[in-house]
């Protein structure tokens, strides 16, 4: 028993110290660009494993921004704070996802300083843009740039902390139900239910709440109890006893997106399916490179 007693105990600290960490967690990322360029030209090319001979391609992915924060930094307000309860947001600004096809322009590598000039060219306004490098502008976009919001609310307690209370589920389901407490009817089943899970205990079976409820209102109200009032009766149980049963979930997340557009132009399919083709096409000449000869054969056909 003491040994359970210290494995709670040891578990309930460790809950407690991961839910400070994400709490605490913020992360802020900026100006990320990863490209690839594949600059394919002639038979020469393809003979070196280039993907796509006579079609250079730029591929990559950017992201302006993206953060991770607590509400309260918006001045927003959250709410009643809730012990166990996270809340975080998420900013997500220009992410995307470009192919251009028949693109020449190469990325500066001489220098680290040049390097890092071309590559934040995509966040530039384009008037920004020097001329030297307006064609490294992404034009194709196989996922257009999209922004997005989201609100997580992450809920670290136990399982049993995260069930609803019978309050929250009364109010919640006699509104869908449209009764209002004001007439006797509606009110005295409400009253029935607070009444018979006054004693707090959990793990009763629907049927067993019900056979409670039924005899609290046989008990209290046997001229009301008609065979119409007890079926709205035995719903009304049925359902809080459910909802008061299943805890929320650890973690819920909402947002919105304005735009989500998602495009494959013929040529980058084209591309793709020779870029598919060359990593094969890799694979196959690192398998047998051990058997490649040391001399070109097209330099030196004699030899052959």
């Amino acid at each position: 028993m003491q040994k359970e007693m210290n494995a709670k105990q040891d578990n309930s600290a460790v809950a407690k110290l991961v839910a400070r960490i994400i709490d605490n967690f913020q992360l802020r990322i900026s100006h990320v660009h990863i490209r690839f360029e594949d600059h394919s030209y002639s038979l020469e090319c393809f003979l070196k494993s280039r993907s796509c001979p006579g079609h250079a391609f730029a591929a990559g992915i950017i992201l302006e921004k993206l953060r991770l924060y607590s509400p309260s930094e918006d001045n927003e307000d959250t709410g009643f704070l809730i012990p166990g309860v996270i809340k975080k947001k998420v900013k997500l600004h220009r992410f995307g996802i470009y192919w251009d096809f028949d693109q020449g322009a190469c990325v500066a590598t001489n220098s680290a300083s040049l390097l890092q000039e071309c590559m934040v060219v995509p966040f530039q306004h384009p008037g920004e843009v020097s001329m030297v490098h307006t064609e490294l502008i992404p034009c194709h976009f196989i996922l257009e740039p999209i922004s997005l919001q989201l609100h997580a609310t992450i809920d670290t307690r136990s399982v049993e902390l995260r069930k609803r209370s019978v309050e929250e589920v009364i109010t919640e389901v006699t509104t869908e139900f449209g009764w209002s407490e004001k007439i006797d009817q509606f009110k005295r089943i409400t009253n029935a239910y607070r009444q018979i899970r006054k004693d707090g205990v959990r793990g009763r079976s629907g049927n067993e709440e019900w056979e409670l409820m039924e005899a609290y209102l046989m008990n209290k109200y046997d001229d009301q109890c008609t065979p119409q009032n007890m079926s709205q009766a035995k719903q009304f149980c049925m359902i809080c006893w459910d909802r008061t049963n299943q805890a929320q979930p650890m973690v819920v997340v909402d947002g919105g997106l304005d735009k989500f557009v998602l495009r494959l132009d013929q040529k980058q399919y084209r591309d793709i399916l020779h870029f598919v083709s060359s990593l094969g096409t890799q694979a196959l000449k690192a398998k047998y490179k051990q058997y490649r000869p040391s001399e070109d054969p097209l330099q030196n056909i004699s030899l052959f």
